[in-house]
């Protein structure tokens, strides 16, 4: 996904191969911070949010996570996304998650393609969220950070 510098919004290019999973767990990692990578990106714009004008929807993207560090009992891996407004502005939920993982508002900037991160092991800081209507609890991303080259975390939250 591109970077378009002038309306600070991340669009997908025409011949880029993103990988496409619509993965969701039913059952959500415990909350904390785990070690993991971003599993893919891609253009999620037939989501509308309630947040979004009817005439104006905001471009948006979904970034897919698995975790490494833990498993699920069965041994399964923990697979989950976030979703986001197509946007590396500063006050952005994307560009705040970008920059705690790159190290910088000026490294979100540099970004050419959101695929660039894709792979990128990181410590993700999971927390959850409550559907109220039928009390399901979903995976919330609440912050990244980097891994240092020894594996560990590279700095607290």
């Amino acid at each position: 996904m591109s970077v378009h510098e002038d309306a600070n919004n991340l669009t997908p290019d025409e011949d880029e191969d993103v990988p496409i999973r619509d993965v969701q767990d039913i059952d959500p990692p415990p909350t904390g911070k785990h070690q993991g990578f971003i599993l893919s990106a891609k253009k999620a714009d037939d989501i509308v949010s309630p947040f979004d004008k009817a005439d104006d929807p905001k471009p948006k993207v979904k970034l897919e996570y698995q975790l490494t560090s833990i498993r699920r009992e069965d041994g399964t891996e923990y697979v989950f996304s976030e979703l986001y407004t197509s946007s590396n502005s500063s006050k952005s939920k994307l560009g705040k998650h970008l920059a705690g993982l790159l190290g910088s508002m000026k490294e979100v900037k540099a970004l050419k393609k959101l695929n660039e991160v894709v792979g990128k092991p990181c410590v993700i800081l999971v927390g959850h969220k409550v559907k109220e209507q039928d009390d399901t609890v979903w995976p919330q991303v609440l912050a990244l950070e980097p891994i240092d080259n020894n594996g560990n975390d590279a700095a607290p939250f």
